[in-house]
């Protein structure tokens, strides 16, 4: 099953309708999302186009499986459809077990116990490798990227993690 994964949104609508392009793009039903869903958090700027009513709207109608995120609150869940007050969920891929996380409370560099795979968000950064027997993924940010990276988002199938740019060319890709 293909599955779009995002994280580290902050309130930019811009984003969200990036997203849903995305999403319509790849024909993909299902979003994991990685968490810092409205706020952009006291130490980034204000992103493009923040509003954060806009963004719940949009993503309430969604198919979302989530996490917390750093910047996320007991106030943003009263707003959201979906759950997002979970750290961690583990999901399987394949035949490989992942666990989700924002990776503000996991190091995703050190193995976890009975898990194949992470895919977190919080460093705004795309990562798709293979350490140690643990692939490590990140789609980067689809709002306030680091390191001169662009926006980017990831596509999740059974066998492979892509990570693209906002106009939907291949960044970087993994398969496992």
């Amino acid at each position: 099953m293909r599955t779009i994964v995002v994280s580290d949104i902050h309130g930019s609508i811009d984003s969200v309708h990036h997203l849903v392009k995305a999403m319509e793009h790849h024909q993909i039903q299902q979003v994991l999302a990685l968490g810092d869903f409205l706020y952009h958090g006291p130490r980034n700027p204000i992103p493009e186009n923040y509003d954060p009513k806009q963004v719940i709207d949009v993503l309430n109608k969604l198919n979302i499986q989530a996490v917390r995120g750093n910047c996320d609150a007991e106030v943003d869940q009263m707003m959201l459809n979906f759950p997002i007050m979970d750290t961690c969920k583990h999901i399987q891929v394949g035949e490989k077990l992942c666990v989700m996380t924002h990776g503000h409370l996991v190091n995703p560099e050190q193995p976890l116990s009975n898990v194949d795979m992470i895919l977190y968000g919080h460093v705004h950064l795309p990562i798709a490798k293979s350490e140690k027997n643990l692939i490590v993924l990140n789609p980067g940010s689809i709002t306030l990227p680091k390191e001169n990276n662009p926006r980017t988002y990831a596509v999740l199938e059974d066998h492979r993690f892509t990570i693209y740019t906002l106009d939907h060319q291949v960044f970087k890709s993994i398969a496992f």
